[in-house]
């Protein structure tokens, strides 16, 4: 029978790498989905009110999003303002800069699970003093060869940190944890630089819309006040007669020039999504209607939503980061092991330093345990308990937060829809009336002023219209965010 035997070295080796495979501390486990299958205590309706047509307007379906959820309004203008945007971004390129950073830093830190290895070299020269010297080694001329002397060392050291309580590894854990967040929070930034893009260049598209129905309903403010006051120069109206008409001018002229300065201050802020001067945007649509507003949203269960959303995903690998971060406060309290060692030689001459004879060798095994710092790591412990616990309320909030931007977009879909439709009947009632007026006008049943009236009346209608489609097409993309944009790629 062969008797096998180990040496003591490798035997206390092999058992510390054993016990490191186990680390001090809780594990994280992934907080639980919702149970509720609503976002609201109301039902949801299964579509959106029809068009004035009786055509379904919008409906939802069980689906996903999808990954390039913006072609639903299947408009090439806003798909190369969202690609533009994209590329271009400053704030996003920062995002994923910094991101590529995160990466190699949590790479670099995995050097703290292995052993740290140096290769040295090092040459002295010296000289002692010769009543130093031992009489003994030196010759009977009294000649002292060795003095001075050259030293040659050449060594390879070798220390390992033992990650007995799993220290390291709590750390490792950690970092990774807060580069998954840095990811989710680029994920969150790209979402909302396709959401501003596709907002703003609808604004910008509804404002021209709306401005000219606005510049119109001023010069049909301004006629009729110029009507009016050649009756009030003959003496057919008196000054009261008059000052409702200047009072609507007054409040067109205002809203003309609001309606201008929030179409300029979208211009501005969609230069700076595109990451672009002025002179290399590309055009943005024409027409809301150019514009198709999305027949089928998807729509999924708040039990999917936490893993849709990336600040529900962030708030998650915070509070990861945050278990670890216990474990290693808990593994603090408990002593470090240390093995240190180094084998080289050392001779007079460069070629004689790895002779048999001039060979060295060292192993020491340090053990250090925290003795007066206990009150300190006391506390640190309770502070990473404390910042565990914010942090699982704050996972919950989120959560919750996401729950309630879903519900309220839904809301506003629904009211957007309402709204819609009376904009959509009081547009073409005005049109009607406008027909009916011109024709009284033309067989002599009614006068300029009354035309006059009918026309601004129009054009107000047609801003209302605007702006409720706007509104409508801005929520939906704000349905979409809710839900949390494009999936967020697996790292």
């Amino acid at each position: 029978m062969k008797i096998i035997k180990f040496s003591p070295k490798y035997t206390i080796l092999s058992l510390a790498l054993m016990l490191s495979s186990c680390a001090i501390g809780p594990n994280f486990h992934a907080p639980k989905a919702p149970t509720t299958t609503k976002y609201s205590p109301s039902e949801l309706p299964q579509s959106l009110t029809e068009n004035n047509d009786g055509a379904l307007k919008q409906q939802f379906i069980n689906a996903t999003v999808d990954s390039a959820w913006w072609k639903a309004f299947n408009s090439g203008p806003l798909n190369n303002l969202v690609n533009s945007a994209l590329q271009h971004n400053f704030d996003l390129k920062a995002a994923e800069e910094n991101l590529k950073a995160a990466k190699e830093i949590y790479k670099s830190q995995w050097s703290l699970l292995l052993p740290q290895i140096d290769l040295n070299y090092s040459a002295q020269k010296s000289r002692n003093a010769d009543s130093l010297a031992n009489p003994l080694s030196n010759p009977p001329d009294g000649s002292n060869p060795a003095n001075p002397y050259t030293l040659h060392t050449a060594q390879v050291n070798v220390s390992y940190g033992i990650d007995l309580w799993g220290s390291n590894r709590r750390m490792l854990e950690q970092s990774k944890a807060q580069t998954e967040g840095i990811y989710f929070q680029t994920q969150a930034a790209r979402q909302a630089l396709i959401s501003n893009v596709l907002v703003t260049a609808m604004q910008i598209t509804s404002l021209s819309e709306q401005l000219h129905a606005a510049h119109e309903s001023t010069e049909a403010s301004l006629k009729m006040l110029n009507f009016m006051q050649r009756q009030k120069d003959l003496g057919a109206v008196g000054v009261v007669d008059v000052a409702p008409y200047e009072a609507n001018l007054v409040q067109d002229t205002a809203a003309e020039q609001t309606l201008l300065h929030t179409l300029r201050v979208s211009k501005t802020l969609l230069e700076t999504l595109l990451g672009k001067d002025p002179s290399q945007i590309d055009e943005t649509p024409n027409s809301l209607s150019e514009i198709t507003l999305p027949k089928n949203l998807p729509y999924i269960l708040p039990s999917e939503l936490i893993s849709k959303r990336a600040d529900i995903a962030y708030a998650r690998s915070q509070l990861h980061a945050a278990y670890a971060n216990v474990g290693v406060a808990d593994a603090a309290f408990l002593p470090s092991i240390n093995l240190n060692g180094n084998d080289g030689g050392a001779a007079q001459k460069l070629a004689e330093v790895l002779s048999s004879g001039n060979l060295f060798r060292n192993l020491a095994v340090d053990v250090t345990a925290p003795l007066t710092n206990i009150y300190g790591l006391y506390h640190s412990r309770k502070a990473a308990q404390a910042q565990l616990n914010a942090a699982q309320a704050q996972y919950e909030s989120t959560v919750i937060a996401g729950l309630r931007d879903v519900a309220n977009t839904l809301d506003a879909l629904f009211v957007d829809s309402q709204i819609t439709q009376s904009a959509q009947r009081g547009e073409i009632s005005a049109e009607r009336l406008l027909k009916f007026t011109q024709t009284q006008l033309d067989v002599g049943d009614t006068g300029e002023i009354q035309l006059l009236s009918i026309i601004r009346m129009k054009y107000q209608a047609d801003i209302t219209l605007h702006a409720a489609e706007l509104q409508n097409y801005t929520d939906t993309v704000a349905f979409y965010m809710a839900l949390g944009g494009e999936p967020m790629k697996t790292e």
